[in-house]
């Protein structure tokens, strides 16, 4: 190898390490503000969104009906309830308690 040869390779081996050790300082400082981010939430407490209030303690349902199925969606409650052989479906609010629809489900007339 001549000398002009061995210059050349040490020039590339100084970008090398220059470009590696920039690489390296730019993938520390991301994962440090990731990690610096994952600890602000943690402290303060999640995204800043007040809790929602707990479910109702009591939700009343006519005299008589039997609970088939319920579904919560975010404010939402569903209750599925047989009344008399026939199903009904029930949406109720979370937060309040209080009863937004009902929905008969009918046989179809042929």
């Amino acid at each position: 190898m001549s000398e002009d040869d061995e210059r050349a390779l040490a020039d590339v081996r100084r970008k090398l390490s220059r470009i590696v050790l920039v690489s390296g300082l730019i993938m520390g400082l991301g994962f440090a503000t990731v990690f610096g981010v994952i600890g602000y939430r943690l402290m303060r407490g999640g995204d800043g969104e007040t809790p929602k209030s707990a479910l109702p303690a009591t939700v009343s349902i006519p005299a008589g009906a039997t609970l088939l199925a319920a579904t919560l969606d975010g404010d939402r409650m569903t209750l599925t309830l047989d009344i008399g052989g026939r199903q009904s479906v029930l949406v109720i609010d979370v937060t309040s308690g209080a009863e937004i629809g009902r929905i008969r489900i009918e046989p179809a007339a042929d």
